[in-house]
C-alpha cells in the first residue's frame, strides 16, 4: 500500500515565489542608461520700428535746422545659444530726397546727422554699450554687447538728429534709418 503525503499549498507557492523573485547572485546594485539631449541654435534678429515718427514741418531758412525725434524701440533677440554670444549692431541714414524721382536731393553728408540711444532692457548678466555718434553716412557700431553665452535680449530707444541745411528747397523730404548687425 502506497502513503500519501500531501504538502500544504501554501508551502509549495512559498517556495516556488522566493524562486521566481530571488535576484540573481551577480546583479550590481546600481545601473547607468546613458541619455542626450541635443539643444538647437536659434538664429539672431534685430526688430526695428515699421513706421517712421511725425516729424515737425520747417519753414525755408537761410540757417541750418536740426530736427531731432525718438524712433522706437530697437530689439535684438539673439537665440543662438552660443558660448561666446557677442553682438553689434550698426546704423545709417539715406540721402533725404523728395518725390519719387529725388528731384531735390538732401545728401546725407550734408545733414551732419546723430545717433544716441540708452539701453532699455538687456538680458541679466550682459553688458550692452551704446555708443553715440555723430556722422551717420557710413553704418558704423552704435550698440554692442560685451562676451556672454547664451540667450540673450536687449533692446534701446534712439535718438537721432539731422541738421537740414541752410537754403535748402522747398519739399517734402524722406529718408531711411537702416540699422544692421553687423
Amino acid at each position: 500500500m502506497r502513503t500519501r503525503t500531501i504538502v500544504p499549498i501554501a508551502i509549495i507557492t512559498a517556495v516556488v515565489g522566493t524562486l521566481a523573485f530571488a535576484a540573481p547572485a551577480s546583479a550590481a546594485d546600481t545601473g547607468a542608461t546613458p541619455v542626450t539631449v541635443a539643444v538647437a541654435a536659434g538664429g539672431i534678429d534685430i526688430t526695428v520700428p515699421v513706421a517712421g515718427p511725425d516729424l515737425p514741418d520747417l519753414t525755408a531758412s537761410l540757417l541750418a535746422q536740426d530736427v531731432s525725434f525718438v524712433l522706437g524701440a530697437v530689439e535684438v533677440i539673439d537665440g543662438r545659444a552660443a558660448e561666446d554670444a557677442a553682438w553689434t549692431v550698426g546704423v545709417t541714414v539715406a540721402d533725404f530726397a523728395t518725390g519719387s524721382t529725388g528731384a531735390a536731393v538732401i545728401n546725407r553728408a550734408a545733414l551732419n546727422s546723430a545717433y544716441s540711444s540708452t539701453v532699455v532692457s538687456t538680458t541679466a548678466g550682459y553688458t550692452v554699450t551704446p555708443t553715440a555718434l555723430t556722422d551717420l553716412t557710413a553704418v558704423d557700431a552704435v550698440v554692442q554687447t560685451g562676451v556672454g553665452a547664451g540667450i540673450n535680449q536687449s533692446s534701446w530707444i534712439p535718438t537721432v538728429t539731422v541738421v537740414i541745411p541752410a537754403n535748402a528747397t522747398a519739399g517734402d523730404y524722406s529718408s531711411v534709418v537702416t540699422h544692421s548687425l553687423l
